[in-house]
């Protein structure tokens, strides 16, 4: 949980993604547009950015400008974004 919290997260100002970011209590990056999210975090400003799965799977892999980044999590319920990213950690140790 705390490896998340720790990341510098990048969202779009307002959105369900910054939601879910200050509602873990983490303060984000918050930016005009998804699209600028998805920047920071190629750019190396950010870690992280929560953004729509549809545009993160259009926007990210092979093929794309963004081919090195990948989608990590796509729950919507942040308890839930918390509780998979512990068994995470767990199954790497």
């Amino acid at each position: 949980v705390d490896s998340v919290k720790s990341l510098k997260f990048a969202v779009e100002k307002d959105s369900a993604g910054d939601e879910i970011i200050t509602g873990m209590g983490v303060t984000p990056t918050r930016l005009t547009a998804q699209a600028d999210a998805l920047l920071e975090v190629k750019a190396g400003t950010s870690e992280a950015c929560v953004i729509d799965l549809l545009m993160a799977l259009a926007m990210t892999g092979e093929g794309t400008s963004y081919a090195d980044l990948k989608v990590v999590l796509t729950h919507t319920d942040p308890k839930r974004i918390l509780n998979e990213t512990e068994k995470n950690e767990t199954e790497q140790e």
